[in-house]
């Protein structure tokens, strides 16, 4: 169902539309949660247009959204494994009434048990760029969808989980480590990682002009 919805790649196009308008106006994302509002928004007006901003839950009469924010993800003990920005759920596998111990209860006051996209949001604010100790940020937010996977998404059965990590950056400059991590999820069957930047770089200061002193000595 989630495909059905809203796949991977239409939350591509939405951040590469959100790409295009940050360099336009490249104050456009002064911090993280701009970016989620931001993502949240298109996903949601998707979602509207598709007629699918509500949909029918496993409880009789009880309808649900698909979309939201800040989801807990327990495991079997009921410990915190993640809590993505953004959560796209499949809603006939939501409950606010069953408590089976079987399926996946949050502490918010409802259990789910189907397939789910997670989106975690990163924002580089600084005009140097992307550097190792960002881009070890984003790899553990990488390796924390993973484990969810690995935990509650076996490989090749119902449900299924698939991941994105977002990252909004100022400067089009990132290091070496970054473009790695790229490359080392690029065919991951779980998680993707996606870059968009609004091409601010760092300002060169302007050069002090000689004041035609000639030097002592």
């Amino acid at each position: 169902m989630m495909n059905h919805i809203c796949s991977t790649q239409d939350i591509e196009n939405f951040v590469r539309e959100i790409e295009r308008d940050y360099q336009r106006t490249q104050g456009l994302i002064l911090s993280e949660h701009d970016a989620q509002c931001l993502l949240y928004s298109k996903i949601s007006a998707h979602l509207t247009s598709a007629n699918h901003s509500r949909h029918q839950t496993a409880d009789q009469g009880v309808w649900a959204s698909p979309l939201h924010t800040e989801i807990n993800f327990l495991d079997v003990n009921n410990e915190l494994l993640i809590r993505p920005d953004i959560t796209l759920l499949d809603v006939q596998n939501v409950s606010m009434t069953q408590r089976d111990a079987t399926r996946l209860v949050h502490r918010k006051g409802f259990a789910f048990w189907g397939s789910a996209i997670v989106i975690e949001l990163k924002f580089c604010k600084y005009l140097n760029g992307i550097t190792q100790r960002f881009t070890d940020s984003v790899r553990r937010d990488c390796e924390k969808i993973e484990e969810l996977g690995r935990r509650l998404y076996p490989r090749n059965e119902d449900p299924t989980l698939n991941g994105l990590v977002v990252v909004f950056s100022r400067s089009n400059q990132n290091c070496d480590s970054f473009n790695q991590l790229i490359n080392d999820y690029s065919g991951n069957p779980v998680v993707k990682v996606l870059y968009a930047t609004s091409n601010l770089n760092q300002p060169r200061r302007p050069t002090s002009r000689s004041s035609g002193r000639r030097p002592r000595g």
